[in-house]
């Protein structure tokens, strides 16, 4: 049913949302991403920029997180790093690493219902079973048949300036 991979995820996403431990978005990234790969299985690509881009995003938002903290916050820690006006602490990082974690958690979670079913296959299934007004569900599906329509119609208009510009 594609409300349950869509809307399945929803309390989980909350629980994390309120965390603020390193143990339980880790833990819950790695059973989403378990979920994806096993259940879900996603196109090569896909599970590519899962494996590969997934943990350079998180590094990359652990320093950058970890380098907007408030140094006062953390000013009890030890100082790792100092370039120029920004100093990285390591509570800085902590902190850091746990909104990353957060974020990466969140974004597996979200995926779920985004890699398993259809724009179209969610809004069938409101319609049918959560008694979405039919005229509200096919206003939806005709806004999602426009969206790659659009997309080629804005091709067009932008090889249509760079043929006039020369």
């Amino acid at each position: 049913d594609p409300l349950v991979t869509a809307f399945g995820p929803l309390p989980v996403v909350v629980w994390v949302f309120t965390t603020r431990d390193l143990l339980t978005p880790a833990l819950v990234g790695l059973a989403a991403l378990l979920v994806i790969l096993v259940m879900v299985r996603p196109p090569r690509r896909v599970v590519a920029v899962l494996l590969l881009g997934l943990p350079a995003l998180a590094a990359v938002m652990t320093v950058s997180f970890g380098v907007l903290t408030d140094p006062r916050d953390v000013d009890d820690t030890t100082l790792l790093l100092t370039v120029g006006p920004f100093e990285l602490w390591s509570g800085a990082l902590a902190v850091g690493l746990a909104t990353s974690l957060r974020t990466c958690a969140l974004l597996l979670l979200v995926l779920i219902g985004g890699l398993s079913t259809t724009g179209q296959d969610v809004v069938r299934a409101m319609v049918q079973q959560l008694r979405v007004p039919y005229r509200v569900g096919y206003a939806a599906l005709a806004a999602l048949r426009f969206v790659p329509r659009f997309g080629h119609e804005l091709e067009v208009i932008r090889a249509a300036h760079r043929s006039a510009r020369g």
